[in-house]
């Protein structure tokens, strides 16, 4: 029968179902002819339904046993030897799956070796095996004896020889899909899994970017419930190589923690496949997470395990997975809290390293989080819509970070972060600009403390300002919101918006409009905004600038050029051609300011503060202004030249009910008005300002206190309402003074210089003398420190005076100053400088030797740059403010702080005002202009130009400052009372504390610290502020530039030998003795001592954290990289063991301390408590580290570390507390004097609190050090001995005494008078006796 017949008669026997007519033409069929019918179909159609009438044919009996597996492996043999399409393959591969449960396990077996040998040697384009293959393993699994290659074996073990020779042997990468096909459909054990994972990733370094999509589909479908950690680590490695890396050919130079090993050789891969490539992969990774895969969870919680290492987390791929992630609801909270607390601890660690030089040494430099940033965006983010929106929040949750009590550097890190990323993605991809530009506006609207958000809108408005154009409806209901906000809110968006407001002549008009709604608001707040709003318009706007562009653009057009696409461009088709269409809106804005005097007094001075700024940009305004001005001023001004006093004071200080109040602020008026009038302009001429100015300083030099109405008999703190109205006119009559004085500096030319000198110093004399009448009235008072020469001073606590009725204190509050730093800088010039161009030296002459006047300019100065620091916004951070700095700093450095020694000699007080000066202007720079710290030192310094660095700079400001002190001490054992001088060696090391922290960890700081030591070292301070200022610099300094320093404990020991110790018998060691550390000041320096110590646990505590990390990421390692991880990790676990150590043996010495009860006492308890914590977390890491056969421990001395603790440490704190507790008793019993209630709150928290901890966190260490001796099966509890702290003790001394006076009856006795009892904390004596037996119950 030829093959054609056998086919025709097998299809219509399997049509009609047939099945004993089948069976029975099969069975009589010769197996070869079966054979060849099956070879010769297998390409056919209908080859799967000619399979499955063959196998029907066959029943399962042995008979049929040979023909079922020749036909099976004929056709294994033809889809392996022809081209098939996969449909067809597929189909008679299933049909061969019905028939496996068929086969003996022998041949089964033979299946199975095939199969492996297919996927050794036969290519990738046919994979028949790949759905045989784990069909066959389930079948022969569920057998007890399975014989192969001669060796009996149960089905399981046969299976995981089987994964064993498949894990061996070489798998090609046109094979790495199927397999891990294959795999997904075969029960592997957690071991297995793990490796086949590894083996399939480990074949990315061989495949093309276009592969990895179809690999990592399967991957993700075969770690959907484990080790998806290694797959996401692998893919990591692959596209930072591939990818980030080259997008920023710019390397970070930081070195990182690599979890996994990057490949040796890297792909001619195009950079847009390898982007496509990655994009496919976060599309199946975002499919994952949304079938809910316990393999995105497991990442999640791994990521949250490492993220106290943030170079493990803040990878490019890494970053956008998770950022691809967060789009899911269920996960996006915990992306970002985990990838918020990553950036938090990453910006901590940077910070901490900058404190400490051990912490530097060890811990690698920490990823650049911007730098991050820009790999990942340098990425096209266009096709990863998921990561661009995750990107979005991510920022946004960044930008919103609160600001935790002392962490508020980290808070304000975390918002740059995400006004980083914000700006820089709207530039980069502008379709994202309405979305962000939305959410803004509603987190201004919405929020409370909103700063970083118009800091943020500010930014993206100078940025990108055509974009922001299109978008602006949202712009305009931000601006229509305005009236709904908080005055200060509001003030922050005008400023925010005026780089595309001034613009845009639309905008600008909306926001004309709202202005205009605002000012007549309920709200005074929204009053004060209108009125900033109108002057930042005004001193925006020029009024020829625009009028210049625009016939500048027409002239362009007129001559046939074609116009540019700039923003010039736009501002120029929405502004028009008119030339006065500023100068109609200057104007126009003039016109409303002009009704502000018909506002609170408030409001007023807002726009006094600000209408010169206008008038200084637009020179041809000032007639309108002076106008303006001088109507509103005649109000108050008596014109008549014989009136005194020259100005109406009742009606600027009106009574209403029970109240004085307000009406007019006369000192910045008049300080307004003399400012227009000094403006330089060549327009128009202010002599009518001028006139009135000069009379007006003419007539207040005339007045008497009469005139103003105070005499001897008014009492300005009584509570009456005419009382708080000469207060107020009191303060009105000292702002005027001030302002006088302005105009007379202001307007001060080389002419006028005789005369403006006699003027200025009647001036100042009619402001002391009114002054002084303020602060002596009612006796009450205490005169502060330099209030001398009449000068007024900012208020302070000490400014306070006190009414007859007892227990009730009144303030006299004298006015902020009125000037500004033009005004005080022109002073400081006339009193200090050699020579000025505007002023003869005669003047300046009769200036200088005014003591007074020279202590109220430096006051004003202190309170201006005060003020200033208090008001941290981006509008005060001007270019013109740092200017002024720089002009004070040149002055007060070159002048005062060069030449401290002559001013101690003139005045005291003078040279501690101008130290005190210079360090608050150091420090305002530092806060508001960090940036640009080298050019204020280049230019105020002066002996160190910026180009040569900042490090010299501060250091050349350093020595200065210690050639300063050293003479300064010598002076002041001379004149020993003066509290002046005492006080300016106080500046000088405030000062240097503040230079030297700027500069960086280098032979510099060192240089610096070599002399603090020397200092405290060979000098011997007579003030204890000063010994803590020193000792606190040096603490700082040591942890800063060394990593391990013995002066901690050389300060311990010459504690010991001022305060006594506890145990007397132990034996004194030889130390370095610190003539700063005397008798007297041992509780400063203990207090000082125990807070390094702190910090230095702290830090260890902290580094415990990411050793944590580390481990948990080194458990992830690949095998090539795990060796390096383990000994990196080994390094840093000595280092921290080794400074546990010196932590140790510090609190040995302090512990053996003889303490009184008290404060002191107290900060040790808590210290030796902090210590025992950070000792049980190290035992606790090494738990967790540590095995039998490996106790990771020993290798790094752990050992001597409990040694330490338990023979030393421990014995001394427990003497400590009971010579604490015998302390408190002989003080309880000698004092009959009332306690003081300080005094009784800290017994009560250290009987209740401190020690009862203490002596938890010693049993809590203790118990540890067992588990991990169990665990390691080495015996540390030899090196301890188990807390004897209990409620009943036994003395061994006072026992030992007992039984040396009756060693007769010691036998009989059963009186042990060696046993205290201890209840609730106390020590009570009691004699205890042996319980009784007890009676034998009754049955």
């Amino acid at each position: 029968m030829s093959l054609k017949d056998i086919e025709v008669k097998l299809k219509t026997l399997g049509v009609k179902n047939d099945v004993a007519s089948l069976e029975a033409f099969v069975s009589s069929l010769e197996d070869e002819k079966i054979c060849s019918l099956v070879s010769c179909k297998i390409c056919h159609s209908d080859a799967p339904q000619l399979l499955s009438y063959l196998y029907r044919g066959m029943p399962q009996n042995s008979a049929t046993e040979v023909k079922r597996f020749k036909v099976t492996e004929r056709v294994l043999r033809g889809l392996q030897s022809q081209e098939l399409q996969n449909k067809q393959v597929n189909a008679i591969v299933s049909r061969l799956v019905l028939e496996v449960e068929k086969l003996t396990p022998a041949q089964l077996v033979q299946f199975c070796d095939y199969c492996i040998h297919c996927i050794q040697h036969e290519d990738g384009e046919r994979t028949s095996w790949k759905d045989l293959l784990p069909k066959l393993l389930s079948v022969l699994v569920s057998n007890d004896s399975v014989n192969h290659a001669g060796i009996d074996m149960t089905g399981s073990e046969y299976k995981s020889e089987v994964i064993r020779t498949l894990l061996m042997v070489q798998w090609r990468p046109s094979i790495v899909t199927s397999l891990a096909s294959m795999f997904i459909e075969v029960s592997l054990t957690s071991e297995q899994h793990l490796q086949v994972v590894n083996k399939l990733c480990s074949s990315f370094e061989q495949l093309a970017p276009p592969e990895i999509p179809p690999l990592v589909h399967q991957l993700l479908q075969l770690c959907k419930n484990k080790h998806g950690v290694a797959l996401f680590l692998r893919l990591q490695a692959y596209f930072c190589t591939r990818l980030y890396n080259r997008l920023l050919s710019t390397a970070s130079s930081s070195e990182s923690t690599s979890l996994v090993a990057n490949g040796d050789s890297i792909g001619l891969a195009s950079e847009t496949e390898t982007q496509a490539a990655e994009a496919t992969v976060l599309f199946h990774i975002l499919q994952s997470a949304r079938f809910g895969h316990a393999s995105i969870r497991n990442f999640l919680k791994f990521m949250k395990n490492v993220a106290n290492a943030p170079e493990l987390v803040l990878d490019p791929f890494l970053l956008t997975v998770l950022l691809s992630v967060s789009n899911i609801s269920i996960y996006q909270e915990q992306v970002f809290d985990v990838l918020k607390c990553t950036m938090q601890r990453a910006v901590q660690e940077e910070e901490k390293k900058v404190e400490s030089a051990w912490l530097r040494d060890m811990m690698p430099s920490c990823c650049d989080v911007e730098f991050i940033f820009t790999k990942l965006m340098a990425n096209s983010l266009r096709e990863r819509s998921s990561v661009m929106e995750g990107l979005v929040n991510l920022a946004f949750i960044l930008l919103g970070a609160k600001a935790a009590k002392g962490k508020e550097s980290v808070a304000e890190k975390l918002r740059r972060f995400g006004m980083f990323v914000l700006v820089r993605l709207t530039r980069k991809h502008t379709e994202t600009t309405g979305p962000v530009l939305q959410r803004l506006t509603d987190c201004i609207i919405t929020g409370q403390d909103i700063t970083q958000y118009t800091d943020c809108l500010h930014q993206m408005a100078m940025t990108i300002p055509l974009v922001f154009n299109e978008h602006r409806a949202i712009i305009i209901a931000l601006l229509e919101m305005l009236t709904k906000l908080p005055g200060p809110v509001a003030e922050n968006v005008v400023y925010a918006m005026l780089p595309i407001v001034r613009s845009f002549p639309s905008l600008r008009d909306v926001l004309i409009m709202v202005l205009r709604k605002a000012l007549f608001a309920r709200d005074v707040g929204l009053r004060k905004m209108a009125v900033s709003g109108f002057l930042q318009l005004l001193s925006n706007l020029d009024v020829k600038g625009m009028a210049v562009l625009s016939s500048s653009q027409s002239s362009q057009r007129s001559q046939g050029r074609p116009p540019a696409h700039s923003l010039l461009t736009q501002i120029d088709l929405e502004a028009g051609n008119s030339s006065t269409n500023n100068e109609a809106i200057c104007l126009e804005l003039l016109g409303v300011l002009r009704r502000c005097f018909m506002q609170q007094a408030d409001v007023r001075l807002r726009l006094y503060e600000g209408l010169h700024s206008g008038v200084i940009r637009n020179p041809e305004l000032r007639g309108f202004v002076q106008d303006m001005l001088i109507n509103h001023f005649n109000q108050f001004y008596q014109s008549d030249p014989d009136t005194l006093p020259p100005l109406n004071l009742t009606k600027a200080v009106t009574l209403r009910d029970v109240s004085a109040e307000l009406q007019e602020p006369l000192g910045h008026l008049i300080f307004s008005i003399q400012q227009v009038a000094s403006t330089d302009s060549s327009d128009s001429s202010p002599t009518k300002l001028i006139n009135i100015l000069e009379s007006l300083c003419s007539r207040m030099l005339k007045c008497s206190l009469e005139n103003f109405g105070l005499n001897e008999a008014t009492d300005l703190l009584d509570g009456l309402p005419e009382s708080q109205q000469q207060q107020e006119i009191v303060r009105q009559i000292l702002g005027v003074f001030e302002a006088l004085m302005g105009y007379t500096i202001s307007t001060w030319t080389k002419d006028t210089s005789a005369e403006k000198a006699k003027k200025l110093n009647s001036l100042f004399k009619g402001y002391s003398r009114v002054a002084e009448y303020a602060k002596s009235n009612h006796k009450t008072g205490k005169k502060t420190d330099g209030d001398t020469g009449g000068a007024s001073r900012p208020k302070r606590k000490d400014d306070k005076r006190v009414a007859p009725t007892k227990g009730r204190t009144v303030t006299f509050r004298f006015p902020h100053t009125v000037l500004d730093y033009h005004v005080t800088h022109r002073m400081l010039c006339i009193l200090h400088m050699n020579s000025v161009p505007w002023c003869t030296d005669e003047a300046a002459n009769q200036i200088k030797g005014h003591r007074g006047f020279s202590i109220y300019v430096l006051e004003a100065t202190l309170k201006l740059l005060k003020a200033s620091l208090a008001e941290n916004h981006t509008i005060l951070k001007s270019t013109s403010r740092l200017n002024s700095y720089i002009n004070i700093g040149s002055v007060v450095y070159s002048q005062c702080v060069t030449k401290l020694q002559e001013f101690v000699e003139f005045d005291a007080g003078t040279a501690a005002l101008a130290l005190d000066c210079f360090n608050g202007l150091f420090g305002l720079v530092c806060s508001h202009y960090k940036e640009k710290l080298g050019l204020f030192l280049g230019e105020v310094v002066g002996t160190v130009p910026a180009s040569e660095g900042l490090t010299k700079q501060l250091f050349a400001l350093v020595s200065k400052h210690k050639e300063l002190l050293t003479g300064i001490l010598s002076m002041e054992d001379e004149a020993a009372d003066e509290t002046a001088v005492k006080k300016i060696p106080l500046l000088l090391i405030q000062g240097i504390t503040q230079f030297t922290l700027q500069i960086p960890c280098n032979d510099a700081c060192r240089q610096v610290l070599k002399w603090v030591k020397l200092f405290v070292k060979d000098r011997v301070l007579s003030n204890v502020n000063l010994v803590k200022r020193m000792l606190s610099l040096l603490f700082t300094l040591e942890l800063r530039s060394k990593g391990s320093s013995q002066l901690y404990e050389h300060i311990a020991m010459q504690l010991s030998d001022l305060m006594g110790t506890v145990n007397e018998d132990e034996e004194a060691e030889k130390h370095i003795s610190y003539s700063a550390v005397r008798a007297g000041y041992e509780n400063a320096v203990l207090f000082l001592l125990c807070d390094i110590v702190k910090q230095m646990l702290e830090l260890i505590d902290w580094t415990l954290l990411r050793f944590r990390a580390e481990y948990t990421a080194m458990t992830h390692s690949v095998a090539d990289r795990l060796q390096a991880n383990r000994e990196s990790l080994k390094r840093k676990e000595c280092d921290v063991v080794h400074q546990i150590s010196q932590c140790v043996q510090i609190l040995n010495y302090v512990s053996n301390l003889a303490l009184k009860p008290g404060p002191a006492t107290d900060a040790v308890l808590k210290l030796l408590t902090h210590q025992y914590t950070s000792l049980t977390m190290l035992t606790k890491y090494f738990i967790l580290r540590s095995t039998k056969t490996d106790p990771a421990f020993r290798a790094v001395r752990f050992e001597m570390v409990v040694k330490l603790t338990g023979k030393y440490l421990s014995p001394h704190v427990y003497n400590l507390i009971s010579h604490i507790e015998a302390s408190q008793k002989l003080e309880n019993g000698t004092k009959k004097k009332k306690a003081d209630p300080l005094a009784m709150k800290s017994k009560v928290l250290r009987e209740t609190r401190f020690i009862p901890n203490l002596i938890y966190e010693i049993e809590q260490y203790e118990k540890f050090v067992i588990e991990l001796s169990k665990k390691s099966k080495v015996n540390l509890m030899s090196y301890m001995k188990l807390s004897t702290y209990r409620d009943f003790r036994i003395y061994s001394k006072r026992l030992q005494a007992a039984d040396d006076q009756d060693q007769s009856n010691a036998g009989n006795d059963t009186v042990v008078s060696g046993v205290e009892a201890q209840e609730n904390g106390h020590s009570v004596s009691s004699v205890v006796k042996e319980p009784p037996k007890k009676k034998a119950r009754k049955q």
